[in-house]
């Protein structure tokens, strides 16, 4: 699936954030994150006549809040929950039927999209439309910083020699292209940190940019024919995936003083896709098994392992991971499944 680069880079990462239909395999119990090093629990949600509401969690910040998706009825509605306040659920856009949360910042501020258009959610404000590049019929919103900076992609009409472009979106000055970013047909801005420091895509190849810099290739690991990319941390550490021909596509770390530094693969996996990385260097992400898929974790310590499901599931997907070693995404299958937190102990993040 990560090898179909005839699709966005945008696009590829979109099916993985969103559970579509997967099968996930199970994962030999050597190759796991022993049950004594973390707490998995799963959200019961429900709604006012005490009736279960599936749900998925893609994002949680260094203050334990989640940011989410639940099915509600027939639709999608985005949601933020706090232990304190519990669930608190995001409308729409006008004219939309449904919202889907992408990520939170640690002011509690969501980004997300609401048909083809994106958002901007907090408590205060409510929810407001981030408005993309002129000339452009979808906007796409991939993460938000501490200072409410935004970054993610437009799409021009088919049409056009270019059909995805970067932005870069703050309330001030609203949506802008990177600047001196090359005329590529396609091109994603997929995570910003605190600093500004822009990380994301074109075809088959990676970028980080800055406002004083510009463009910065991500070098891949030797013998790639592509790279991916997905999120960086405060430290400037990159994540992202290499494509590699005649074995399985393997996940690194990237900084500009070292370079690429290969993850390892799970066992038998045709790939590993990281999507997130907190400040002590932790990596979650996913590894490709035929038509399934393991949710893994990798650290200094342990190298990379699977994540243990919940007790009596077997499907399971992880999007985000702080710097308490808290871990959010869901189990269970599509159309029924759970909001899941996996906590790791003490001496798994020191």
């Amino acid at each position: 699936m990560k090898k179909l680069f005839v699709l966005s880079v945008s696009i590829i990462l979109l099916m993985l954030v969103i559970p579509i239909t997967p099968t996930f395999a199970s994962s030999n119990p050597d190759n796991q994150v022993s049950s004594a090093d973390l707490n998995i629990s799963v959200m019961k949600i429900e709604n006012s006549n005490e009736e279960a509401i599936n749900g998925y969690g893609v994002d949680i910040n260094e203050k334990g809040q989640i940011a989410g998706s639940l099915r509600l009825e027939e639709d999608f509605r985005a949601f933020l929950w706090s232990a304190k306040e519990g669930i608190t659920i995001i409308g729409t856009l006008p004219g939309e039927s449904y919202s889907r949360a992408v990520a939170v910042n640690n002011l509690g501020q969501v980004i997300g999209y609401s048909g083809s258009r994106a958002f901007l959610w907090s408590a205060k404000e409510g929810i407001t439309e981030i408005e993309g590049l002129p000339n452009t019929v979808e906007t796409k919103v991939n993460d938000i910083n501490d200072k409410g900076q935004v970054v993610g992609y437009c799409v021009f009409p088919i049409t056009s020699p270019i059909y995805e472009t970067a932005f870069l979106w703050t309330t001030k000055d609203g949506a802008m292209e990177l600047d001196g970013l090359p005329t590529e047909k396609y091109s994603s801005a997929m995570s910003i940190n605190n600093a500004g420091q822009v990380v994301g895509n074109f075809a088959s190849t990676s970028f980080l940019w800055t406002a004083k810099e510009g463009i910065t290739q991500i070098n891949s690991l030797p013998g790639a024919t592509g790279t991916m990319v997905t999120s960086i941390n405060e430290k400037g550490q990159v994540v992202g995936m290499s494509i590699l021909l005649n074995s399985a596509d393997h996940p690194f770390i990237w900084t500009t003083k070292d370079g690429a530094m290969d993850l390892g693969v799970l066992p038998d996996t045709d790939s590993c896709l990281p999507l997130d990385i907190n400040e002590i260097g932790q990596v979650i992400g996913a590894g490709s098994i035929g038509g399934g898929s393991n949710t893994f974790l990798w650290t200094q310590k342990t190298g990379i392992k699977a994540l243990p499901f919940p007790t009596g599931e077997s499907r399971t997907a992880a999007y985000s991971i702080n710097n308490n070693g808290q871990i959010v995404g869901f189990s269970g299958i599509p159309y029924d499944f759970e909001v899941t937190l996996w906590s790791l102990h003490n001496s798994m993040i020191k």
